[in-house]
């Protein structure tokens, strides 16, 4: 029981970050912290919620976003869309 619980999770985090993605897409021009997109994705457990921040905080690592304050993210310009 306990292997398809981990299996879930881990599926389910890597959807997370594809989502969030996907979410920046939508809105460019807004910040957000990493409560108000949780709310926005409906996650509701805590753990899930860390793991968005941290996926918030590897993005903005890897150019993706902009931490534009403590805690806050923005669409950085080179958010591409790739089709394939």
């Amino acid at each position: 029981m306990t292997k398809k619980i981990r299996k879930k999770k881990q599926k389910k985090s890597r959807d997370i970050r594809k989502e969030i993605i996907n979410f920046f897409k939508e809105n460019k021009e807004g910040v957000f912290n990493y409560k108000q997109i949780s709310s926005f994705l409906d996650i509701t457990d805590n753990n899930l919620r860390k793991f968005v921040y941290e996926a918030l905080v590897d993005l903005a690592d890897e150019g993706s976003l902009k931490e534009t304050e403590r805690g806050k993210f923005k669409a950085s310009s080179n958010v591409r869309t790739i089709i394939g």
